[in-house]
């Protein structure tokens, strides 16, 4: 796509390398930027931190504009100090709720491949998603996007009540729609485009 449309390409120094090697014609629009980087674009500025994930060079990402703010964390083992802290104040947030975990644990994936996504180094449940999101409200989110859903261990409809139910249990209103409650909550199909926010 960087080829066709001549738009660069920002990664980690890792993943710029592998996509250089698989894809050389692409090399002249990819610059690296690793974890704890800061690129800055135009009015924009991009902070990268690392994600505890078993991928390589695994990063979420905080765009600053202006006076608002975009954070993005997906394939996370764990909320890790340096992930909270990325998205702490963010205005609009995309944050991974992969698995209902009780459906992970009676579903078809070998123990092994259940056991990696429960880990560290996996993905972050509905539970421990659901956790955190009382803090980003009070830190400044308005807008929440659950996303990167197991099609075999979640359901839109769980990871969404579950959240939504912790935020009630906080006292926080939710609203689907944007149009009132202190945060607007909803889930990202797992592929195509999403609401622009």
């Amino acid at each position: 796509m960087s080829k066709y449309f001549n738009i660069p390409v920002y990664a980690p120094y890792l993943c710029a390398k592998y996509i250089a090697d698989f894809q050389p014609a692409t090399s002249e629009h990819l610059h690296s930027n690793d974890a704890g980087g800061c690129v800055e674009l135009d009015n924009m500025r991009i902070h990268t931190v690392a994600t505890p994930h078993d991928s390589l060079a695994s990063v979420g990402f905080r765009i600053e504009l202006g006076n608002k703010s975009f954070g993005y964390a997906t394939d996370i083992g764990y909320l890790s100090t340096e992930v909270a802290e990325m998205l702490d104040g963010c205005d609009y947030v995309v944050v991974e709720s992969n698995h209902d975990v009780e459906m992970l644990r009676q579903g078809i994936y070998p123990y092994y491949l259940k056991q990696r996504i429960l880990g560290k180094r996996g993905h972050l449940s509905n539970s421990d998603c659901a956790d955190f999101l009382p803090e980003l409200v009070e830190s400044g989110a308005r807008t929440i996007v659950l996303a990167h859903l197991s099609e075999n261990n979640n359901r839109p409809q769980i990871a969404y009540g579950e959240c939504r139910g912790r935020l009630a249990a906080c006292g926080i209103s939710v609203s689907s729609n944007g149009t009132c409650g202190d945060v607007c909550l909803s889930v990202a199909a797992p592929s195509g485009a999403v609401k622009i926010i």
